[in-house]
């Protein structure tokens, strides 16, 4: 029957696509992640123009947001119900010294949603060593 039904609106014509400029300005999102409970989720995305880390309860209400910008956010997850992770990645020209001309380095960001804080909890370069520790302005909470 869905089948049928599916066939119907297209073959009927009813749904033209829309122009293509229309895709880029829908609000999307890059990546999700529930929490334990699945009472709340976080999403990276796009929000009013503005890419953002957003964790939300399970009614939608926004626990905390806070701009990304262009930071290459690799993967999200949740440690309990109050403590958000937001895995990052930045690429440096380290120079010719090197031989290799760029460095990309892994970044963990740990954000409590209690207390509206975050920290860097490892940051991992080629070598593999974590180098950086402590409080955070990077995801900073805010509307």
């Amino acid at each position: 029957m869905l089948a049928a039904f599916s066939w119907s609106v297209v073959s009927s014509g009813a749904w033209a696509a829309p122009p293509l400029e229309v895709y880029g300005k829908l609000p999307g999102f890059e990546m999700a992640a529930l929490s334990p409970s699945g009472q709340r989720y976080a999403v990276v995305g796009v929000v009013e123009d503005s890419r953002r880390f957003v964790a939300l309860d399970a009614q939608g209400k926004a626990l905390l947001t806070a701009p990304v910008g262009d930071q290459k956010v690799t993967r999200i997850g949740w440690a309990g119900e109050d403590i958000a992770l937001v895995w990052t990645a930045s690429t440096y020209v380290i120079g010719p010294s090197f031989n290799v001309s760029k460095l990309e380095v892994a970044q963990l960001l740990v954000i409590n949603l209690r207390t509206q804080s975050s920290y860097w909890a490892m940051t991992r370069g080629v070598a593999g060593n974590a180098s950086r520790y402590g409080p955070s302005s990077a995801l900073s909470s805010g509307s």
